[in-house]
């Protein structure tokens, strides 16, 4: 069951509404699953379980899609059910931390991590850099800038 088309990009209205119908597909599946007679009370409690926690939190598990007014450009914007990108991101620094250190507890390695280094990942989007600084040659120039304002209030 496939609760994300691709989580590194927004999912179109269209996207979400199809993984909105296999989602019910899978419960009516498990459901004429659960109904037949040659299944174990064990099979059958676990599908009660799954169930229950659709009827939950069926409606939480995937993203919905917001109408911006007019004066934003009046389009429809999809928001992600969860923050999988932000925690994947996390995910992959620790990682490389942990590599780069040698170390398994990594608490003193990021208390120490300044927030800034978070943003190098953003220098990846070409979007991001040329609003930062234009183009990525520009960016020691942008860099010495910031130094130069920093020296300049001091």
């Amino acid at each position: 069951m496939r609760l994300s088309i691709d989580e590194s990009k927004d999912e179109t209205e269209q996207e979400l509404h199809e993984i909105c119908n296999q989602f019910d597909q899978f419960t009516k599946s498990l459901i004429d699953r659960r109904s037949k007679q040659t299944i174990s009370q064990d099979y059958r409690d676990g599908i009660d379980i799954i169930l229950a926690h659709f009827e939950r939190h069926g409606k939480n598990l995937w993203g919905h899609s917001i109408k911006l007014p007019f004066s934003v450009g009046g389009c429809t914007k999809t928001v992600d059910r969860t923050n999988n990108l932000l925690e994947n991101m996390f995910g992959e620094i620790k990682h490389n931390e942990r590599r780069r250190s040698g170390r398994k507890n990594l608490g003193q390695d990021l208390e120490h991590l300044p927030a800034e280094a978070l943003l190098v990942k953003n220098l990846e989007h070409e979007d991001y850099v040329k609003i930062v600084c234009g183009s990525i040659d520009r960016l020691p120039k942008a860099f010495a800038q910031l130094d130069q304002e920093k020296r300049e209030k001091n």
